[in-house]
């Protein structure tokens, strides 16, 4: 199942991570932390994905107003996707640091992405600063306008998957 940060999920019942995953103690036995106590806590509730990380396959969802959990993507069921962009949308460019990590460089010292580049010097120039969706490709490259300082900038941004 693909996921991706804004989906709507749900933790799959006790009883089935059990009998999939395994139980060690009082917790499923998989690469994270996952207690019955945990599991009590988010069970039952709508969980927006805040973080997805694709190198182990793992989510990260607040199930309350100070509390996130970090569980594998099998652990849920997706009830509705992101909303997608639509042209008009108002945005702003990730930190840096993080596409930086999730990415990597290229020998020119871009943002090493599958379907863009992101220079550094572009990307300071938009750091911090409101963007507006002005186009949407089948890809979910989405084109986005600045206007400051008299100059225009036009960025290709992705969905992230973090």
């Amino acid at each position: 199942m693909e996921l991706k940060i804004g989906d709507k999920v749900m933790v799959r019942p006790w009883d089935e991570l059990v009998e999939e995953y395994g139980k060690h103690g009082d917790c499923i036995d998989c690469a994270v932390y996952f207690s019955s106590g945990l599991h009590k806590d988010a069970y039952g509730k709508e969980l927006t994905i805040e973080e997805v990380d694709h190198r182990d396959d793992t989510i990260r969802v607040n199930y309350n107003e100070h509390d996130s959990l970090w569980m594998p993507v099998g652990f849920v069921t997706k009830i509705s996707s992101a909303k997608e962009f639509e042209i008009g949308d108002k945005v702003r460019v990730r930190p840096w640091n993080e596409l930086l990590e999730e990415y990597g460089i290229d020998d020119d010292g871009d943002i090493n992405t599958p379907s863009y580049y992101l220079d550094r010097n572009v990307y300071e120039a938009c750091e911090g600063h409101s963007l507006t969706v002005s186009a949407v490709d089948t890809d979910e490259t989405v084109q986005a306008r600045m206007i400051t300082f008299g100059f225009r900038v036009a960025l290709s941004l992705r969905r992230t998957k973090k």
